[in-house]
């Protein structure tokens, strides 16, 4: 177990430069996603008459 801690420490850089580029390369997905009127289509609207 020790060996496994002194792993992750030894690369605690990789983690959080993959959790940067994450969050880089989606953060305009993530704010739709979570602003959830945005992002799915409102209830009560047509999507044939063109309104949103």
């Amino acid at each position: 177990m020790p060996r496994l801690l002194n792993a992750l420490r030894e690369h605690r850089h990789v983690f959080i430069v993959v959790i940067l580029l994450t969050l880089v390369t989606t953060f305009p997905t993530i704010v739709y996603v979570f602003k959830t009127d945005v992002f799915w289509h409102p209830a009560g609207t047509s999507l044939d008459a063109g309104k949103f």
